[in-house]
């Protein structure tokens, strides 16, 4: 459990860090959802079924969050949502990553419990 934490610390910083270089701040309720989003599809589909329980292949995954990531964007473009930078990209492919990672070793930690 002390890699979890690990982790999960880390990517804490490590996000503040992105969102301070560049300039991206996570105050208001969409940046939140946004942020939300990203973190559970690479926690759950890739960290969780894709890599963990080995449900899925890694292809599918990819492309069960690449179709969420989608809907996520159009819904933002429908609501006239500017934020596709490179920063924004960056971000977003570091929450999903973050999310794989600590769905990976938590997976791992709860199947040493059982």
């Amino acid at each position: 459990m002390k890699i979890v934490w690990i982790v999960l610390v880390i990517g804490l910083l490590l996000i503040y860090l992105i969102d301070m270089a560049f300039k991206i701040y996570e105050i208001n309720l969409e940046m939140i959802i946004h942020s939300l989003v990203r973190f559970v599809a690479g926690f759950v589909i890739l960290g969780v079924w894709g890599l963990g329980k080995k449900k899925f292949k890694l292809k599918i995954c990819l492309y069960i969050i690449l179709t969420l990531l989608l809907a996520d964007d159009l819904y933002e473009y429908i609501y006239n949502i500017d934020n596709l930078t490179f920063g924004m990209i960056f971000h977003d492919m570091f929450m999903i990553f973050w999310g794989t990672v600590i769905g990976f070793f938590l997976y791992k930690h709860y199947r040493q419990l059982n």
